[in-house]
């Protein structure tokens, strides 16, 4: 009896299985947005759902038990038409999209796309026969094209195209927006196998061809940066992808987006030039006491050497030339700080393109806490702890705008007065991994969560208005990353904030900017040198410092664009870079194409290049330069070497 009770209730239970699958196929069946029937191997409907009956336009009970020539829906159908249709079924098994006409009970023909296949029920064959009006299915494929031009629009407006990268095949399917990009034509690009690299900068091909390489290696998708090169110029992209994997975790398909990036990374440039100019104009009164305080006692100081000048009659006294040589000396000093200060700022406001090289973080640190240095000296004492730490690969303005941000926030966190009380210290290390570690840790209010959590939002600021534009820290976030680094920060109310920035060392081989080598105050031999500037005190100066040779000193570069033409010969020419009449840009340019020889031997002295022009002309030319101010040693090195 246990024996046939479990018999029953397996059976039960394969029952109630059996009346589940019933089900779910009638509720398909029956709602189904197609016309779907079943018929005997005679041609009898035994079954037919409403959208078949509203496609022939009859009532359940009066399609049931009869075929279709019973019912008139093949009429329409020619005797050829029919036995093709059957010779079909018997050699494919099947009937797929056999576009036919029925003629429904009003007398209408009903255009249909016909499938039939063949299934069995208890050992009887059946025909499950679907009825796709082909106005419907037009209607969908048109519904699929405005899709797709949809998507096309979006893809032109946001310049953003798409790949499919079948990795088995190497086939790789391109968005039109994508060709457009690259500005290639489908045909060129296609008769490559795989992701072709023609389009890329062959600076940048190297670099994106190992991130793909890595991506595949590691079954996960990348994000790139990189050069276009098209026939109307080199345009910014960036690239990102994500790996499509197989049951088995096999890498399948790559598939990706590539964007235009060119406007939106001028934007940003002179976004971050603006949050760097608006840093300047903070700190503006901390600078200018910088700056005068050597100032004044280098005027005091020079004011006082020429009373003791005017006051010495005959021998002086080894007193009174001790007291003299001191005066020089301060004001020497002085002068030292004003350079180092005016030095600071040029290199912080630079707006010229992003030009990495490896860089020694000290003194970019150093830079950064002299500017900082008002906003921090009323507010806490600044503590350095520097560690040996490698060189890493960064622009020198971007990098000191990133620490000039992070220490001005670390400032701005400690109320004023009690700087005694009060450390902002700034640690420099090598890590386990290798990076340079560089730590902001202050003792000032510190952050909630909820602070600490957008901190690096653009636009998100707790200062004032007025104070910040909460800018500061996003960009700070942005220079980091472009780096290939992490900033992260560590905060507890009432406790302070620490700043940890990690940067990847320099490649081993990247090139190291050689300074110019150690030679003697002193040339050996007297050449003819030709001074430019329209200063005239710059120009005695240089006389002076070079008055072991043979000085011509203009004012104006027309000058000696004729002394020049004339036939006058110099081994040297040391040309100021911006003047009001002809600069020296224009001159280099006339020498150029009439007296190369003399163009070679320009050495450009400028206070700055401050113009878009100007300083792509310094990125070009060949030429050596010299940044005022310059100091005497400095000016006699250069000439020396370069007069062999």
């Amino acid at each position: 009896m246990i024996a046939r009770d479990d018999e029953f209730a397996r059976l039960q239970a394969h029952n109630a299985e059996l009346e589940r699958v019933v089900e779910t196929y009638r509720r398909v069946f029956e709602h189904a947005p197609v016309g779907m029937s079943i018929a005997t191997a005679d041609g009898v409907f035994v079954d037919i759902n409403p959208s078949g009956l509203r496609l022939f336009e009859m009532e359940r009970d009066e399609v049931i038990g009869r075929t279709a020539a019973e019912l008139r829906l093949d009429e329409a159908q020619t005797a050829a038409q029919a036995a093709e249709l059957g010779a079909e079924l018997v050699t494919r098994g099947s009937i797929r999209d056999a576009r036919q006409f029925f003629r429904a009970k009003s007398g209408a023909l009903r255009p249909v796309a016909l499938h039939v296949d063949p299934f069995e029920v208890q050992g009887e064959t059946r025909y499950l026969s679907t009825f796709l009006d082909p106005t419907e299915r037009g209607r969908a494929e048109e519904l699929l094209r405005a899709s797709e031009e949809r998507l096309r629009e979006a893809q032109v407006i946001a310049q953003l195209g798409s790949w499919d990268w079948d990795l088995r095949t190497g086939a790789v399917s391109r968005s039109a927006e994508l060709l457009h990009i690259y500005g290639v034509t489908r045909e060129s690009i296609e008769s490559s196998n795989g992701l072709s690299s023609d389009h890329i900068h062959p600076d940048d091909r190297a670099r994106v061809q190992a991130i793909v390489d890595d991506a595949i290696k590691t079954r996960q998708g990348f994000s790139c940066e990189y050069r276009c090169v098209r026939s109307d110029g080199v345009r910014l992209v960036q690239s990102k992808s994500r790996m499509v994997l197989g049951a088995a975790g096999e890498p399948l398909r790559m598939v990706g987006t590539v964007q235009d990036v060119t406007e939106r990374k001028l934007v940003e440039s002179r976004l971050m030039l603006a949050d760097r100019m608006a840093s300047v104009g903070t700190l503006a009164a901390g600078v200018a006491h910088e700056i005068n305080n050597p100032l004044a006692y280098v005027i005091s100081n020079l004011d006082l050497i020429a009373e003791e000048i005017r006051a010495m009659s005959g021998d002086p006294g080894p007193g009174r030339l001790q007291e003299l040589s001191d005066l020089i000396g301060e004001a020497r000093q002085g002068s030292e700080r004003i350079r180092k200060i005016v030095r600071g700022l040029k290199t912080f406001s630079r707006a010229d393109a992003e030009r990495r090289l490896p860089l020694d973080v000290h003194p970019v640190l150093d830079v950064a806490s002299n500017i900082a240095a008002n906003e921090i000296r009323h507010r806490a004492r600044l503590v350095k702890d520097y560690g040996d730490m490698p060189l890493v690969s960064a622009d020198e303005a971007r990098l000191a705008q990133m620490l000039i941000n992070v220490l001005v926030n670390a400032a701005q966190a400690i109320p004023e007065g009690h700087a005694d009380r009060n450390e902002i210290r700034v640690t420099t290390r090598t890590d386990t991994a290798g990076r340079a570690i560089i730590e902001v840790r202050d003792t000032g209010s510190g952050m909630t969560r909820d602070v600490q959590a957008r901190i690096f939002d653009p636009f998100f600021t707790t200062k004032p208005v007025g104070i910040g534009l909460g800018l500061g820290l996003s960009i700070c976030h942005g220079i980091v990353s472009a780096l290939g680094g992490d900033i992260t920060v560590e905060s507890e109310v009432g406790k302070g904030t620490l700043v940890r920035v990690a940067l990847p060392p320099a490649p081993v081989d990247a090139p190291i900017p050689e300074s110019a080598p150690a030679t003697p105050t002193r040339a050996r031999k007297v050449a003819r040198i030709l001074v430019i500037d329209d200063d005239a005190l710059v120009g005695k100066t240089l006389r002076r410092a070079l008055k072991d040779h043979d000085v011509t000193v203009l004012s104006d570069a027309r000058d000696a664009r004729d002394r020049l033409a004339a036939g006058e010969r110099f081994d040297l020419i040391l040309c100021d870079l911006m003047m009001p009449e002809m600069t020296g840009m224009e001159l280099h340019a006339v020498l150029s194409a009439t007296i190369p020889e003399q163009a070679a031997c320009m050495v450009f002295v400028t206070g700055g290049a401050f113009t878009p022009s100007a300083m792509e002309f310094l990125e070009i030319v060949a030429n050596e330069r010299i940044d005022k101010p310059f100091d005497l040693k400095t000016i006699r090195d250069l000439v020396h070497r370069l007069l062999g």
